[in-house]
């Protein structure tokens, strides 16, 4: 007995593996759906399942190419669908048939199932239809297709199932599964699942197909207000896309960006967007140069709700008006600012309950009066004094208001102008008066309108040439020649300009600088040493530093000669000596002198004249004299020779 056991076993174990081998090899042409499939097919070849290969074919849909052999496997109440070459493949993916029999396989499956024992067949006994057990009555999804899940049993073997509209069918036993694409519509559509067994028996089963929103419940909505919500998110900048009424993952984020709270009432959520729209817009009608600013509000209201009653302007720094009466059209508000004045303004849209529907900040502002500001280097205290025959004015304005524009016009002439102002300052060249003659020039900045904002005047005096005047008690030819070791030189500016400035150049060294005051200054001058000269320049400048006038004055130190009580004592010694001269006396001293030796050669030498003489310029009229002194007696010739030239002079 032992020896048998093992003997079963081996059989056994041989029998399964051979069984194994064979479903691992199958024929050529025969296709499996999927590894689900191919799992069933193997269990049924192995002897794992209650089924044979007939009944195992008769609970699937098999596509083939060859027509003979459709026919073959519907006389054995297998379902076929006869396709065409090549598109087996296909209709595999597609779902639509489970096996794929073709080429070899054609012989093999009608091989077995012509040699298989027959199918006992239906009971006559049995007269119904299959029994159909749908999973649920109603059946939703919010986009796609819905899939209707049923199982389908009946004793005699369920010959096909369908549903209408179904795009597929699936089977897997006694449980069928039908796609069935979603309407586009919210309201329950009926689908029919009829099925009937291998021997004709009939049978149907009616249940719902619903497309549902993919958020809140599908009561009290429709494809109408689907779109509205979607239109009115959109309005709200909420992006759902496009509006096609099916509420999707999409419309849903954009109703839970609305409204962050749960929500089970989409006619109040239609509500609130179409009160969320309500808008207010104010715009400013008038110019910012006036001091009224005309504001107009509007109120819109895209789904006419008639939810707003009042509207409400506050502003900062102001105390608040009463509300108004929404009216047809606009309402008008008149705010008056400073100039200069910036207001910031709040206007709001209420409800009957004084509840804030919509708001708009609106900044109000009135420009700034212009300022016109003129400028140039002689301006002092609105005068311009000049001696050129045009000074430039530049003209900026302050605050400038759009389209302003400067005027300028010489008193009642038609030298003038106007140029548009575009922000940058305008330079313009004013004539002047004739010397010593003074006029006014006007200048107007005018806005766009042409009315005058600003006004200047300006007063225009040509003025004269300066020129210095000198005086000195010495002074003759632009030459002061005197003895003394200084002398006093008064400096005096005629046709004088304001701040002018003059300065004395000594020579020295030394300058003296100052500001005319009106009066002639007088200035005390050191002399150069006798018998030299040595000049002093005199400048007048103008406030910038420009020089109008300059003087040079030579100053000649003379030497000093012989004292004012000389000759006088002279002349009355020669009248004593002519009295006395005849006494006895006194002829002992002129013998005494007539008998003396005659006196040697004198030579000369010079007194006055150092060979440390400066070297200056002067005119040839003012040459510097020389004083040559000798003794009494002996010859007297004196030789001059010139430096410049080399000649002498006796």
């Amino acid at each position: 007995m032992r020896w048998i056991r093992r003997g079963i076993s081996a059989a056994f174990v041989c029998l399964v593996f051979l069984a194994d081998a064979f479903a691992q090899n199958l024929p050529d042409g025969l296709t499996l759906g999927d590894d689900r499939m191919r799992s069933l097919f193997i269990d049924m070849l192995a002897g794992q399942s209650n089924l044979n290969l007939q009944s195992f074919l008769q609970r699937q849909v098999i596509c083939t190419d060859d027509r003979t052999f459709a026919r073959f496997l519907n006389e054995r109440g297998i379902r076929t669908l006869l396709i065409t070459a090549r598109s087996g493949p296909l209709a595999l993916r597609a779902g639509r048939c489970d096996l794929l029999i073709e080429g070899a396989a054609v012989r093999w499956v009608r091989a077995a199932l012509s040699s298989a024992r027959p199918d006992p067949g239906p009971t006559p006994t049995d007269r119904d239809g299959p029994t159909i057990q749908p999973a649920a009555d109603e059946f939703t999804a919010s986009s796609g297709s819905v899939a209707i899940i049923a199982d389908i049993k009946d004793p005699s073997g369920v010959a096909n199932a369908v549903a209408n509209g179904a795009t597929s069918v699936q089977r897997n036993g006694d449980r069928y599964e039908f796609k069935i694409r979603l309407p586009n519509d919210y309201a329950p559509i009926p689908v029919t699942i009829s099925a009937e067994d291998r021997i004709g028996n009939a049978s149907a089963r009616r249940v719902a197909v619903r497309r549902i929103p993919a958020c809140g419940s599908p009561t009290g909505l429709d494809i109408a207000m689907a779109r509205e919500i979607q239109f009115d998110l959109n309005a709200l900048g909420l992006n759902v896309g496009s509006v096609d009424g099916l509420i999707g993952a999409r419309s849903c984020a954009a109703i839970r960006r609305f409204d962050q709270t749960p929500f089970n009432n989409w006619p109040a959520l239609l509500t609130a967007l179409a009160r969320a729209r309500i808008g207010i817009t104010a715009q400013v009608l008038s110019d910012p140069t006036q001091a009224e600013q005309l504001v107009a509000v509007a109120i819109s209201d895209p789904r006419n709700t008639g939810a707003v009653e009042w509207i409400r302007m506050s502003a900062d720094r102001r105390d608040p008006e009463p509300d108004r009466r929404v009216q047809r059209g606009e309402t008008t508000y008149r705010v008056v600012l400073a100039p200069g004045e910036v207001q910031s303004v709040r206007i709001e849209a209420l409800d009957g309950r004084a509840r804030s529907l919509a708001q708009t900040d609106l900044t109000l502002r009135r420009l700034p009066d212009m300022a016109l500001i003129l400028a140039s280097e002689q301006l002092r205290g609105g005068r311009i004094e000049a001696s050129t025959d045009a000074v430039q004015v530049v003209m900026t304005l302050r605050d400038p208001w759009p389209g302003a524009s400067v005027d300028w016009q010489i008193g009642n002439s038609d030298v003038g102008d106007r140029q548009r102002y575009a922000g940058a300052p305008i330079a313009i060249d004013l004539p002047m008066p004739s010397p010593n003659e003074s006029s006014v020039a006007i200048f107007l900045a005018v806005d766009r309108e042409g009315t005058i904002r600003a006004r200047k005047s300006l007063t225009l005096f040509r003025l004269q040439e300066m020129r210095l005047q000198i005086r000195a008690d010495d002074l003759e030819e632009d030459m002061i020649e005197a003895t003394t070791p200084d002398t006093t030189v008064f400096v005096d500016l005629v046709n004088a300009w304001p701040d002018a400035e003059l300065s004395i150049e000594m020579g020295d060294g030394m300058t003296e600088i100052w500001t005319y005051g009106g009066e002639p200054r007088a200035i005390s001058v050191a002399m150069p040493p006798p018998g030299q000269s040595r000049p002093i320049l005199i400048r007048a400048r103008d406030r910038s530093g420009a020089e109008h006038d300059l003087r040079t004055i030579a100053l000649r130190r003379l030497a000093a000669g012989p004292p004012a009580w000389l000759l006088p004592g002279a002349v009355g010694l020669l009248l004593l000596g002519s009295v006395i001269w005849p006494i006895k006396g006194f002829r002992f001293f002129k013998k005494m002198q007539e008998q003396k030796p005659s006196a040697p050669t004198i030579i000369p030498h010079v007194d006055a004249v150092p060979d440390t003489t400066p070297t200056m310029s002067v005119k040839p009229d003012q040459m510097p004299q020389i004083v040559l002194t000798v003794d009494r007696g002996g010859p007297t010739d004196i030789t001059i020779i010139r430096e410049q030239d080399g000649s002498d002079e006796s």
